[in-house]
């Protein structure tokens, strides 16, 4: 909260297990609460009750309630859940997030030339909607394996565009 600017929005992405403790976590905080989206992944995860084929996405504001860039946008999210992976054929990160979902809330709640900050980049997916809805990012991985597919990712998004791009990475551990 206290490094997000006014009029913002912020976006936490959980599973239902994790919904009681962030509802309370965010009445306790300055954020306000605006809506739970849901992110069809077309995959099922197994279950005892039911097959779990949704992630539920917290969308919170900071400041006066600005309305998002596209406002037909459904709060349900349609992407397949595809994770790229290594060579050995491990995922490259086990909650990887499609870059078109991440797409859709970045062009929803930012503007051309606007900065995205990102302070869990896992494998430098937001930073690559970044580079391709036209946003600078900002992002922190503590995980130097991630660290090292997040800077690759996104050296490689950046030559995609065939742009020169300046980008500073830095891994302190």
């Amino acid at each position: 909260y206290r490094v997000l600017k006014d009029d913002a929005h912020c976006y936490i992405m959980c599973n239902n297990v994790n919904l009681p403790h962030f509802f309370e976590v965010i009445s306790n905080s300055e954020f306000k609460f605006i809506k739970l989206l849901a992110w069809d992944k077309h995959t099922k995860i197994c279950g005892q009750w039911y097959m779990g084929q949704i992630e539920h996405i917290f969308m919170l504001r900071k400041g006066r309630g600005l309305p998002i860039n596209h406002c037909g946008t459904s709060d349900l999210l349609s992407f397949h859940n595809k994770r790229d992976k290594n060579q050995d054929g491990t995922n490259i990160h086990d909650s990887q997030k499609p870059i078109g979902l991440m797409r859709v809330l970045v062009e929803n709640s930012s503007q051309i030339g606007g900065t995205v900050l990102d302070p869990f980049m896992g494998s430098g997916t937001t930073a690559i909607a970044c580079i391709q809805s036209n946003r600078h990012f900002i992002g922190f991985e503590l995980d130097k394996q991630y660290y090292s597919v997040a800077v690759n990712r996104i050296q490689d998004a950046i030559g995609n565009k065939n742009e020169e791009k300046q980008l500073m990475f830095d891994f302190n551990a």
